[in-house]
């Protein structure tokens, strides 16, 4: 495939940085000495550029391998060796609320452990070739490693179990950085029309099955944006209240000497911190719930970066303070002219 892609019309030369192929195995797998019945699940196999270019991390890995890199390379250099996704592996804190009982079932060791066992085997055997072999997990995968297999190994062992050379069905291309993603997928399925290649932009799949959960949260920014309307209206009518509460002691400032810009200023100034006090505490929580979320997010997926939206925070908060002092300026208007004789006789 790379070969042929180098040579394919319509995609510059440099363009496509890697190529990895993916091929899938029916298999039954049960864990090395148990007695549990096998279970049938797809072995992935994978060839050296995906070894090479693929970025996935592992929760926990055998403890002669330092790095992720490690044990990518030594998942095709090697032999005989698997990763498992992190659904396979046991967990200390596993609800027993919502959880999804995994595939295979396996012992011995925790998804959060610093190392795995060295002696962590999975017996793997064709249905059709019947050939079996044992393949030592070095690696648990991260996560956020949605597109990788359940169990992963090489493609030459994935040869060696069924006998004969399994094809690719899975193809991965990697681009240069600013390259035009579309184009590039849309030249593919043009230049191998006649095998039938099907492409898609991995980040749009990613977006596509992001969407239910982006509407989810626009509902609920809707609905706290409704919140601050309300909370913005309530303040007006509270200094509408205080005119009419406290037309006596308006009455009593005037008589005092208070000019009809000081009272309006006093009312405007109580708006003011009400609506700071509120503004302040919710960025405060906010910004401090938010951070703790992310935190507990970043655990099961490590690539997740929390940033603070500020120039979206700056101007909820600018416009929430302006909405709140225009609310508060009609009713403080009307207090500053009101007279202080009849001011003093209202009851």
């Amino acid at each position: 495939m790379e070969a042929t892609v180098e040579e394919a019309d319509g995609i510059d030369k440099g363009t496509i940085t890697a190529v990895g192929e993916v091929s899938n195995l029916p298999a039954e797998v049960k864990q090395a000495g148990s007695d549990r019945k096998p279970e049938s699940l797809y072995v992935q196999g994978v060839d050296e550029g995906y070894s090479e270019s693929v970025g996935y991390g592992f929760q926990t890995a055998a403890k002669e391998y330092g790095s992720s890199r490690e044990v990518w390379d030594a998942l095709h250099k090697d032999g005989d060796k698997a990763v498992i996704a992190s659904g396979l592996a046991p967990a200390r804190n596993a609800s027993t609320f919502g959880d999804v009982e995994p595939s295979l079932k396996l012992t011995g060791f925790y998804g959060d452990d610093a190392n795995l066992p060295e002696d962590l085997t999975l017996r793997v055997q064709d249905p059709a070739s019947g050939t079996t072999k044992e393949l030592r997990v070095i690696g648990v995968l991260e996560s956020s490693a949605s597109f990788a297999g359940q169990i992963v190994t090489s493609q030459e062992t994935i040869d060696e179990l069924a006998g004969r050379a399994v094809p690719p069905q899975t193809y991965y291309f990697g681009l240069r950085e600013g390259a035009d993603a579309a184009a590039v997928a849309r030249t593919l399925e043009k230049d191998f029309a006649a095998s039938g290649l099907q492409t898609e932009v991995t980040a749009e799949m990613i977006r596509d099955s992001d969407a239910t959960r982006r509407i989810v949260f626009l509902l609920l920014r809707g609905f706290m944006g409704l919140g601050l309307v309300v909370g913005i209206c309530a303040l007006g009518v509270i200094a509408a209240r205080s005119v009419v509460e406290r037309r006596q002691q308006i009455g009593m400032m005037r008589a005092l000497g208070f000019q009809k810009g000081q009272v309006r200023l006093a009312f405007l100034i109580e708006s003011s911190f009400i609506a700071l006090l509120g503004l302040g505490a919710g960025v405060g929580l906010g910004l401090g719930f938010s951070g703790t979320l992310i935190d507990n997010i970043r655990e099961g997926f490590p690539g997740m970066e929390y940033v603070v939206p500020w120039s979206a925070l700056l101007l909820v908060i600018f416009t929430g303070y302006a909405a709140s002092l225009l609310t508060t300026y009609l009713p403080a208007r009307r207090a500053s002219r009101v007279y202080p004789a009849e001011a003093l006789r209202y009851e």
